[in-house]
């Protein structure tokens, strides 16, 4: 029918049609085109702080290494300000985490405990890998022993975590327990540490083993003293 239509015809026909469906059509074409041009600016502006990340990661671990060997006021600005910036272009990456870390380290060996243990927390939040999680908890609770609360430590201590952390939680409870003076419990979580030691991990065994036999004397005589009173 639409052959014996003039030209006028078609035309109005055709702004009628327009005119109905014209302004959903754009709106579909525009969904359609902004989201794939969104989609395609979202990944560029990615890989570009994927890349920045990169860099400073690399930076930052150069500036860990000098500070090491130089803990000069002048290395531990320079660290501090590549972690800063790293925790900024990688807030929700392993980048920001790590980098929070690098922070919380600083801040601890500068005696400022409250920063260290935000940082540790922000980490804790930001992070979903246990692995990670396992180890910035032993830290947070280190943290939280030299903060002077050692129900927070302890508390901390015994959260579930992986397997492969259980010498090292122990050892610090077995410091806890042996600066706290209570050689009996500290002797017991050694020993445990000792029993979930990987057996190839010698130097950390002659350590445990150092710490036990300095802690001996005080365990036998208060093994002596019990029985006198008995």
């Amino acid at each position: 029918m639409a052959d014996h239509l003039s030209d006028e015809e078609q035309l109005e026909a055709l702004k009628r049609w327009w005119k109905a469906n014209g302004t959903s059509l754009l709106v579909a074409i525009m969904l359609v085109a902004g989201g794939w041009f969104g989609w395609g600016y979202w990944q560029d502006r990615q890989q570009q702080h994927a890349e920045q990340a990169s860099a400073v990661y690399i930076a930052m671990l150069e500036a860990v290494n000098q500070w090491e060997q130089d803990n000069s006021a002048e290395k531990a600005a320079a660290v501090a300000s590549q972690a800063e910036t790293l925790k900024k272009l990688g807030e929700n990456s392993r980048y920001g985490q790590y980098a929070a870390m690098t922070i919380a380290r600083l801040a601890a060996a500068e005696g400022d405990l409250d920063n260290a243990a935000s940082e540790l927390e922000w980490v804790l939040a930001h992070s979903e890998e246990a692995a990670l999680n396992g180890l910035v908890t032993l830290r947070l609770a280190a943290i939280e022993y030299g903060r002077d609360d050692k129900d927070r430590a302890f508390a901390l201590l015994n959260k579930p975590h992986p397997a492969s952390y259980n010498s090292l939680y122990e050892e610090l409870k077995g410091d806890i327990f042996a600066a706290s003076g209570d050689a009996s419990k500290a002797t017991a979580a050694y020993q445990s540490a000792l029993n979930s030691l990987d057996e190839n991990d010698s130097r950390a065994k002659a350590m445990l083993e150092l710490k036990m036999n300095e802690l001996m004397p005080v365990v036998e005589d208060a093994v002596t003293a019990g029985k006198e009173d008995a």
